[in-house]
């Protein structure tokens, strides 16, 4: 799998948004929208949730000292295998007790795997169906080759060796074109 060709544009918009915020209701719309968006470029993944939770409640999970001037208040990002928290302390952000630049944390922000898990075959992106890092959407599902199967009837996707098939994410199975086709001769002479 490849990174996704505009993760340094969202490392540079997560900077943005944190140099141009100080304050965490303003910081939650900005990153909520900004991720909103991000899923017009990658339509069929999980969206991310993001939410103001106590700072409180992440006390032993995320960091264990507190520092008098940590915020109350946190800001949880979560998708499919990633949480991120982040709060103000000492008049900055601070990303999951690790990170307390806005470059470190903007860096940090554009590791989730959202960005990083773009498929470049069939076996990646039923992996990532599979998975649960995609919703099942197949009017959204790239297709790999410029030349589609001879019979494109329950086929997902396909690539230059595979069709994707199925009509539910239950059902879907990796063949070979050369199988597709087989199957599809077989099926027009019965």
């Amino acid at each position: 799998m490849k990174e996704h060709h505009l993760k340094h544009k969202f490392e540079a918009e997560a900077k943005r948004i944190l140099e141009s915020s100080h304050d965490l209701t303003m910081a939650n719309n900005l990153f909520r929208a900004y991720y909103d968006s991000m899923l017009s470029f990658i339509p069929c993944g999980v969206p991310f949730q993001v939410e103001i939770i106590d700072t409180e409640s992440i006390r032993y999970s995320v960091y264990y000292q507190s520092c008098p001037s940590m915020s109350e208040q946190a800001l949880m990002i979560t998708n499919v295998g990633y949480d991120a928290y982040l709060w103000m302390e000492d008049g900055g952000w601070v990303l999951d007790d690790d990170y307390y630049s806005t470059v470190e944390i903007a860096k940090a922000l554009a590791e989730t795997p959202l960005l990083n898990k773009i498929p470049e075959n069939i076996r990646e992106l039923k992996k990532l169906l599979d998975d649960g890092y995609w919703v099942f959407s197949p009017e959204q599902f790239p297709k790999f080759n410029d030349q589609p199967p001879c019979d494109t009837t329950e086929v997902l996707s396909w690539d230059d060796n595979y069709i994707l098939t199925g009509t539910k994410s239950e059902n879907m199975a990796i063949m070979t074109r050369n199988d597709w086709d087989k199957l599809c001769d077989r099926e027009a002479n019965w």
